[in-house]
């Protein structure tokens, strides 16, 4: 009962979302298509948040924040059900990623590897 409240309110969450005027180029899901060419970018680190941060903020710059935010959601629910840990922080850390990407703070894979790296992750 408790995983099927939380999965939910994630797809609540997901479809409650507006997509900004400056996220035209969303295309439901498309971010799918990179996420494994975008992951295999990400520099050596065992911070999760980072990863999950960087992840998105790349894919924002393809594909759009909205589609971007949408499939990490995505992949919490799937954590729910399958075999992974979902968290909270995960959700938040792609939403810093993609507002990187939204505020132009990273336009491109490096700065979202760099930004993402740098960021206080303990504030969290």
């Amino acid at each position: 009962m408790h995983k099927i409240l939380i999965l939910l309110i994630l797809v609540m969450g997901v479809f409650s979302l507006n997509a900004s005027a400056d996220d035209q180029k969303s295309i439901p899901l498309f971010s799918l298509l990179y996420a494994n060419s975008v992951k295999a970018k990400l520099v050596q680190s065992n911070n999760d948040k980072y990863k999950h941060c960087a992840v998105s903020c790349m894919l924002s710059n393809r594909c759009g924040g909205f589609d971007s935010y949408q499939l990490g959601v995505l992949k919490e629910i799937w954590d729910i059900i399958g075999p992974g840990n979902a968290e909270w922080k995960d959700l938040e850390a792609d939403m810093i990623g993609v507002q990187m990407s939204m505020h132009k703070i990273a336009t491109n894979d490096k700065e979202c590897n760099q930004r993402c790296l740098e960021y206080n992750w303990e504030k969290l």
